[in-house]
């Protein structure tokens, strides 16, 4: 009888894996923001990927901590919103936000009522697709899944605007971050007994496709 023994990741793949979450969904948000007049700067848009990409890996450790968050923190507060005679007004203010946010993703407008109407919609649709991703990744982390992924939002993008490529950059330094983990699994088919960690090849790779989406901004 066979045993298999789970064992954890090794921090340097866990923490590979979220820049590379954080690149590739860099690449995919960063085409519908410019689409829908919802850019960031650049700085703010890397800012918004880094922190949505840790927030996804955080909650992803256990599957537990964002239900418990959720609960821990949306029923207090909405006991506390009843007992102030607050709930219905918030609530029509959610209401009233997620009937704008549908139109400005489906129809680019209005404009916000409130100015941090927008930045929230921009974290909240980098959070999804963090989460998202991350799983992909940890799970999967096959090159010709994303590639297939990017080629579905990117190439629509590019023959649509084909000036702005910098959009679509950071999705091309995260896919070639993924390619050594591709190349490693080829090498264990072949040599199963071989010991190949994937994560310093990616953490070789990843100054390069840094660099590319720093030079892609100039």
């Amino acid at each position: 009888m066979v045993t298999r023994v789970r064992q954890k990741s090794p921090l340097a793949e866990w923490t590979v894996d979220t820049l590379i979450t954080a690149l590739l969904s860099l690449g995919l948000t960063q085409p519908l923001f410019f689409v829908r007049d919802m850019e960031l700067g650049w700085s703010g848009a890397i800012g918004l990927a880094l922190a949505g990409s840790l927030l996804a890996a955080l909650l992803s450790r256990r599957w537990w901590i964002a239900p418990a968050l959720a609960a821990a923190i949306g029923l207090p507060g909405m006991w506390i919103l009843d007992r102030l005679k607050l709930l219905r007004r918030w609530l029509a203010a959610v209401s009233d936000y997620l009937a704008w946010a549908g139109q400005r993703l489906l129809l680019g407008g209005p404009e916000p009522d409130l100015d941090f109407w927008l930045p929230l919609l921009n974290f909240l649709i980098v959070l999804a697709v963090t989460a998202v991703l991350f799983a992909l990744v940890r799970r999967l982390n096959r090159l010709p899944l994303f590639a297939a992924i990017a080629l579905l939002v990117d190439i629509p993008f590019l023959l649509a605007f084909p000036d702005p490529i910098a959009p679509v950059l950071p999705t091309l330094a995260g896919l070639a971050v993924l390619l050594p983990a591709s190349m490693v699994r080829i090498v264990k088919i072949q040599h199963p007994h071989a010991v190949l960690p994937r994560a310093p090849l990616q953490w070789l790779a990843l100054p390069v496709a840094i660099l590319a989406v720093l030079l892609g901004q100039l």
